[in-house]
């Protein structure tokens, strides 16, 4: 009997080969393992029961596609009465066959790799990532000698997660279904419907996944949902808010390319802990986060994705990155001036101009500058907060510019990203900007003219993107005159200016700010409603409050602390 060899090359082209009433004459490559018996009769396990189940675990779309392929030619393929699947590796993980003498070859646990059991169809699919088959002799064991084998390999994406495999025995109209071409077409059949049912199952389980989400969503926490293979499917508000990055920028992405091989190390833990610190890395900053990773769970044992809780901690460059918390909602007041000063910085908020924010200590500078970051083009980046006064000199300049690893002793490891690089994208508040050393103002201002910075030690300048908000509650005026403040950074500084009124020229908002810090204490002491008399306010209306509203907040904080249900 005469025939051709049908074989995928490594490009998916056909080779023939002419072969004569099937005596083939077959040289093992060189690559045949030696130390396998060619005459063995059955293939010795190479992993145990216990890492074979995890294998079915780890490959359960092997196993959802295997009862689907065995219904598919069960139904429509008469020449098939087996099917074997195997994982990356060509360990067996399914096999289902009739014959009685691939029951006894295929041992549990066994490997059809070529570098195990020399040349086979399922394991030269493996290796070269084709769909292939071997005739008779090619097999380098006697046993397969009598059959043809077939192997298509199982790739999801680029990814090669295993292969689907079967034998047909050599008999008399085996060459006949060589050369009509039934094989091929069975092999393009399978192929077709293997990609199709992975697409299908992926669908599926993404659909599992955000119904899971969405029925535990919880804002008190970030909320990130990730597939088995590691991509971002969802994130909560609060993940938005704690990470710095809109939502729509994450969806999509590798988890990995925001915590590398730390996510390989989250998956192993052991998720009955208390939760873990783990440094999130965006293009903007890291940030520093405390997680729990749980496992969504699907067919009753497999992992099909991941549910990755997180919440804020101190970040690993001790930065005061800030999540953007206030809006020009949270700012209360009715006073007719107050209310012009908040249309006036609702207005200038998507400008990139540098904005300077002027008020006594307590007026809520801070809380202003948050709220211009949050309506502005770079609200989707950081808000990073210095204060000038809080830090030594000293120290003040490599806390702004960072340092390079070994640019003085006891420069930690590696060395510091500065505030500049870590606000970039975003705000760099500047607090109490009439406390910086004269000899810095110099080097702010270069920054703010060149847009570039070169951190302590270092010699390569680093490119800067950052909108610069200031604040003082000293007359800078007054300052230029005395020599401790340069004339040309003020007007750096001071392109928009706003003077926030101290609390004792609001009087028609310490009632509305009383109110709100008694709602706000109560609910946090979970006391309910208390109540404030207007004896109480008139005094507070006639009080000079020199430490302006954070003075009143913490009054209206001991207040609800020591009364019943009114603040008399």
């Amino acid at each position: 009997m005469s025939g051709e060899i049908v074989e995928m090359n490594d490009r998916g082209k056909e080779n023939k080969n002419n072969v004569d009433n099937m005596d083939y004459s077959v040289k093992q490559s060189s690559d045949s393992p030696a130390m396998v018996n060619p005459d063995v009769n059955r293939l010795s396990p190479v992993f145990g029961a216990e890492l074979m189940a995890g294998k079915k675990q780890e490959h359960y779309e092997l196993l959802y596609m295997s009862r689907n392929l065995q219904d598919l030619i069960n139904e429509n393929i008469t020449l098939i009465d087996n099917l074997i699947l195997t994982d990356e590796q060509g360990n067996l993980v399914y096999v289902q066959t009739a014959d009685q003498r691939i029951e006894n070859l295929l041992t549990p646990g066994c490997s059809l790799a070529t570098s195990r059991i020399g040349e086979n169809g399922i394991g030269a699919a493996l290796k070269k990532r084709v769909p292939i088959k071997k005739i008779g002799p090619e097999h380098y064991l006697h046993i397969l000698h009598s059959f043809i084998s077939v192997g298509i390999p199982i790739l999801k994406g680029d990814k090669l997660i295993g292969s689907v495999g079967f034998f047909i025995p050599l008999e008399k109209d085996s060459a006949t279904i060589l050369q009509s071409g039934i094989l091929d077409f069975i092999i393009e059949t399978i192929q077709g419907a293997s990609s199709k049912m992975l697409e299908t199952r992926r669908y599926l389980d993404e659909l599992f996944l955000l119904k899971e989400f969405f029925n535990k969503l919880d804002n008190d926490c970030g909320m990130i949902l990730i597939s088995a293979e590691g991509k971002i499917l969802q994130v909560n508000a609060e993940a938005e808010s704690l990470i710095g990055v809109d939502k729509n920028d994450l969806i999509g992405t590798h988890i990995s390319s925001y915590l590398g091989d730390e996510w390989e190390t989250m998956r192993s833990r052991d998720n009955s802990q208390a939760p873990y610190p783990i440094w999130f890395e965006t293009e903007y900053r890291e940030v520093g986060l405390l997680a729990r990773l749980h496992p969504l769970v699907r067919y009753e044992r497999y992992v099909v994705g991941y549910n990755l809780k997180i919440r804020p901690t101190v970040s690993r460059e001790a930065t005061n990155a800030k999540p953007n918390y206030f809006e020009f909602k949270d700012i209360i007041g009715q006073d007719k001036e107050f209310v012009r000063l908040i249309k006036l910085a609702r207005a200038i908020a998507p400008s990139p101009s540098s904005v300077l924010i002027s008020g006594e200590s307590g007026t809520g500078k801070e809380l202003f500058a948050q709220a211009i970051h949050n309506a502005s083009y770079g609200k989707k980046g950081p808000f990073v907060a210095i204060n000038c006064a809080a830090i030594p000199s000293e120290l003040i300049e490599t806390e702004l510019f960072g340092y390079v690893e070994g640019a003085f002793t006891g420069a930690r490891r590696g060395g510091m990203q500065g505030k500049f690089v870590q606000a970039s994208g975003g705000t760099l508040f500047l607090d109490e900007i009439g406390d910086m050393p004269l000899e810095l103002q110099s080097k702010l201002l270069r920054v703010l003219q060149e847009r570039m910075v070169v951190p302590v030690g270092g010699n390569q300048a680093i490119p800067v993107d950052f909108r610069l908000i200031s604040a003082t509650n000293q007359c800078l005026d007054e300052l230029i005159q005395a020599g401790e403040f340069r004339a040309d950074l003020y007007y750096r500084l001071n392109v928009i200016n706003i003077l926030i009124p101290p609390l004792r020229e609001r009087k028609d908002d310490i009632a509305l700010l009383a109110r709100h810090f008694a709602l706000v204490y109560a609910n946090k002491l979970g006391r309910g409603t208390i109540d404030i008399s207007e004896e109480a306010i008139k005094v507070m209306q006639n009080y000079n409050w020199p430490g302006n509203i954070r003075e009143l907040e913490n009054v209206i904080e001991m207040a609800v602390n020591l009364c019943s249900d009114c603040i008399e």
